[in-house]
């Protein structure tokens, strides 16, 4: 082979491995939509780095929102002007039971509704209902996936995740496209308890959670991170 023909053949090569990556990099990204509150949004920025240039993380968390309280945030008018404007692959719901002191939803007669009673956990999954009805209305076809909530310290809060947890489940039932990612798997010790730290590799104490003990540290938002993009990564 002659030079001239060595160098034909490695301008080609060249050429085609900057072609590839040119595609590459104005190809464009996957959409992952975030809805829930500051947990997920805590979650969003690890995410975002686990999945690198080619998804791009559409981050709608809003801090101390919930599903009953839409005079604060209405997630049923977000969810459907965000699935509008950039239509995407996924979306990723995570709601642990924000709720109000005072501004109570009503049920059907008019009375307050109080958190952790029976018609609070009811109106909460009817609201969750809601959402998923939002995204059919709408014709999205983005893989689905609601997180359950991870363990919390405090009794009422226990109360709370575990009211959610069964109705999330049962949404899941009613909605067979729906897929569900345990927060257990990142912020639970082995029989599903409350995980305030873990040990590193090195020996190290690592702290998940912060003195509150609801919110997460970085450590905690990037091992809740690292569960759902290995629960969303092959459906996009």
């Amino acid at each position: 082979m002659s030079r001239r023909t060595r160098n034909l053949l490695g301008a080609l090569v060249v050429l085609t491995l900057v072609g590839l990556l040119a595609v590459r990099l104005l190809a464009e990204p996957a959409h992952v939509l975030l809805a829930g509150d500051s947990i997920l949004r805590q979650t969003g920025p690890k995410l975002d780095e686990q999945f690198g240039r080619e998804v791009a993380v559409d981050n709608a968390a809003v801090n101390n929102s919930g599903l009953l309280t839409p005079g604060f945030v209405d997630w049923a008018q977000r969810l459907d002007e965000m699935v509008t404007d950039d239509d995407p692959e996924a979306v990723v719901f995570l709601f642990i039971g924000n709720y109000t002191d005072t501004n109570f939803a009503t049920d059907a007669d008019g009375h307050p509704i109080r958190k952790n009673t029976p018609e609070f956990f009811s109106a909460w999954g009817q609201e969750a209902d809601h959402l998923m009805q939002v995204l059919e209305d709408r014709g999205s076809d983005a893989a689905v996936f609601w997180v359950l909530p991870p363990p919390q310290y405090t009794e009422a809060n226990k109360i709370t995740t575990a009211g959610l947890r069964a109705e999330y489940e049962a949404l899941a039932e009613r909605w067979p496209q729906i897929t569900l990612i345990d927060a257990n798997d990142a912020l639970a010790g082995p029989n599903g308890e409350y995980l305030a730290s873990t040990t590193n590799r090195q020996g190290e104490v690592v702290d998940l959670r912060v003195a509150d003990t609801v919110h997460l540290t970085d450590a905690g938002a990037r091992r809740l991170a690292r569960v759902i993009h290995d629960a969303i990564e092959q459906d996009l």
